[in-house]
């Protein structure tokens, strides 16, 4: 782990590193997402999904879909009823997104038939009167058809068994293929209620609560399911079959109990309660890196259905057969889909545009499940596997139309790492308090977000500038190709230094570890590269036999080795010499030298790389220069006893040192 600066610390024998292999799970993680991109191109859409002026002009507030499904004939019928608040004066009518092969029989405003179009996917109706701005009102659209499977499956037919299966996935733009909806992420309903209508041999899992299942004397029976947190209304799904039913219970930190319930094939039943007895352990795990799981009022479910992966439906994931083993073999998907509830449902990207809020935190949280059962080493083993030498495109999907893009392992994979060297820059404590703060803001929470949303929570609760980072690693394609060479000289102490080339277009700025190691001992000091070459120069009494660059991974990067690429002259017109006396009280000497006119900064940071005091900020001489520190930060209050260490930074060379006060 590392943050803005970390000393050489020094280790008399070599730390043994756990090695763990996840060779085999990146090719399952590559191989899923390979099928459901070949099953987006099967069924591609071209909609030009961008809201309608009218649909900027009122507020969903809640859905009631009343369907009747009949698996036999591949028809369904009912209603869905939209309630909104106008967010403008003379509001006369409401466009919603249903698909043209859908047909609409009427629509109703307090039992009153309403005129309507219902030309390309865009129905029309107009209102009984003029709406102004914070009034509200409910239309009913009553309609029919077979709904068109379009997408990544907006809606299935299928079977398992001999036995039919419907299932939906409406991400990201399927929902208007069967319901009258505002197709837009970021008006999330306050509460969504699911009367669905099946053959009473079947059962109906969606999201929320079942509030009652109710037989009908034709021999069919209505599942009643409601939810009441705010919801998207891509992640409102269905998924009906002859389940087989079982259920756990996570307890919350503070003893309150949530039911999960889990839907499978009866075929499955055995292998489905080994594969999901960790879920309870998940959330647990996953509450204390975000916050406590979001819906804990109403439940987390999962429910099988015939589809390669896993689709995150707000309360009650979508999980596909195939999946199903009886030995764990995807509980990343598993834990995947899981953090899609706080990234994704809680909180839902703005824009399609910024689906990597969504995708590349949970492909994160897949590593974090892994460290938290199996440590830090595991982590870094399971981030390596997530990249597979190459990503296409930004994180940032310039074109939100082209869903190729949208499931691109650049959103899920790059994403991850997005996380992780944020982590790096930013240290744990202030980037899991970002990723709780950004959990829990009000701003967010239940509601949406863009990436700069997230940016600004990390500033103000690191009180770092970040528009940097998100700038280079959200909104620029590719990553840093460095050279390096390194030379040792002196005969103790030992002067090393290591020259670091960037060959990229995109200069980045990147914090980066450099291991010294010698025999029997190693040493790490972060720098902060940010020009095309920097020279470092570190003192050591040990000889150094290797250099190595970023060791730990922390960045996504090429690296090679390239000899001669710096020149011993560049060092040799610097010198930072160890401080005097050390340990010191109350004060020490500092002694450097720069070339003439030379731009040079002088500063001292502690242990966790914070800034303490800015000791010298102004022109080499090209002489031995001499300055005191007198133990007092930039406030001018007196710093406590501790390890500190001091930086010379004078245009693309750095050196540090350690030094050691003793109240």
């Amino acid at each position: 782990m590392f943050i803005r600066i970390l000393a050489v610390v020094l280790t008399i024998a070599a730390t043994a590193v756990l090695a763990q292999d996840f060779d085999a799970l990146a090719r399952s993680r590559r191989n899923i997402r390979d099928l459901e991109q070949s099953r987006y191109h099967q069924h591609q859409q071209r909609l030009a999904k961008v809201l309608t002026p009218n649909q900027r002009f009122y507020d969903v507030t809640s859905y009631t879909l009343n369907i009747s499904i009949f698996p036999d004939n591949e028809l369904i019928n009912g209603s869905v009823s939209i309630s909104a608040g106008s967010l403008v004066e003379n509001l006369a009518s409401v466009d919603l997104d249903l698909l043209s092969n859908m047909v609409v029989d009427s629509v109703l405003q307090d039992g009153v038939a309403l005129g309507f179009t219902h030309q390309g996917e865009i129905l029309n109706a107009v209102l009984n009167r003029s709406y102004g701005v914070g009034e509200n009102f409910t239309i009913t659209v009553y309609y029919r058809g077979n709904p068109r499977n379009i997408g990544l499956g907006s809606w299935r037919w299928s079977s398992h068994s001999g036995v039919p299966i419907i299932s939906t996935l409406s991400e990201p733009f399927g929902s208007p293929a069967w319901w009258p909806c505002k197709d837009d992420p970021a008006d999330k309903a306050d509460s969504v209620f699911l009367n669905i209508e099946v053959p009473d041999n079947m059962v109906v899992a969606s999201n929320g609560l079942l509030q009652s299942v109710t037989g009908t004397p034709s021999g069919r029976a209505i599942y009643a399911w409601e939810t009441h947190y705010p919801i998207s209304n891509y992640l409102v799904s269905l998924a009906v079959t002859n389940y087989a039913q079982f259920n756990d219970w996570y307890v919350s930190a503070n003893g309150d109990s949530m039911e999960l319930v889990y839907y499978v094939y009866p075929e499955h039943l055995t292998a489905a309660m080994e594969d999901f007895s960790v879920t309870d352990q998940m959330i647990s795990a996953f509450a204390g890196f975000f916050g406590e799981y979001p819906f804990l009022n109403e439940k987390y479910g999962m429910a099988v259905f015939p589809w390669g992966g896993a689709m995150e439906h707000q309360t009650m994931t979508s999980y596909g057969a195939g999946l199903i083993t009886g030995g764990h073999t995807f509980d990343w998907i598993n834990a995947h889909e899981l953090a899609h509830q706080w990234f994704g449902d809680l909180i839902t990207m703005k824009r399609w545009s910024h689906i990597w809020l969504n995708e590349g935190f949970a492909s994160y949280s897949e590593a974090l499940w892994v460290e938290h059962l199996r440590g830090l080493a595991a982590y870094h083993s399971y981030v390596n596997s997530q990249d597979p030498g190459h990503f296409n495109g930004a994180l940032f999907v310039e074109d939100s139309l082209n869903e190729s893009a949208l499931f691109s392992n650049t959103v899920y994979d790059k994403g991850s790492w997005a996380l992780h060297m944020l982590r790096g820059v930013m240290g744990d404590s202030l980037f899991f308090a970002s990723l709780r703060n950004y959990v829990a803001d009000p701003a967010t929470a239940f509601g949406n977000a863009l990436t700069e949303d997230f940016r600004d929570i990390c500033e103000a609760t690191s009180g770092m500038d970040l528009d940097w980072y998100f700038e280079q690693w959200v909104y620029h394609p590719g990553r840093p190709n460095y050279q390096y060479d390194w030379y040792t000289d002196g005969s103790g102490p030992y002067q090393t230094t290591v020259s670091l080339r960037q060959i990229t277009s995109l200069i980045y700025t990147m914090p980066l570890q450099i291991r010294l190691s010698g025999a029997g001992w190693d040493s790490t000091v972060v720098v902060w590269d940010s020009t095309d070459f920097q020279q470092f120069r570190f003192a050591t009494p040990l000889a150094v036999t290797n250099v190595a660059i970023d060791p730990d991974r922390w960045v996504l990067k090429n690296i090679n080795r390239v000899v001669g690429i710096g020149a011993p002259a560049v060092a040799e017109s610097y010198f930072l010499g160890q401080n005097y006396p050390n340990p010191f009280n109350p004060s020490t000497k500092i002694t450097f030298t720069a070339p003439p006119g030379e731009d040079v900064r002088i500063t001292v940071f502690d242990l966790l790389g914070q800034n303490v005091a800015k000791v010298f900020d102004g022109p080499g001489t090209g002489e031995l220069q001499e300055l005191v520190w007198n133990g007092s930060n930039d406030k001018g209050l007196p710093v406590s006893s501790g390890i500190y260490f001091y930086r010379l930074e004078a245009g693309k060379y750095v050196e540090i040192r350690k030094m050691v006060l003793l109240r």
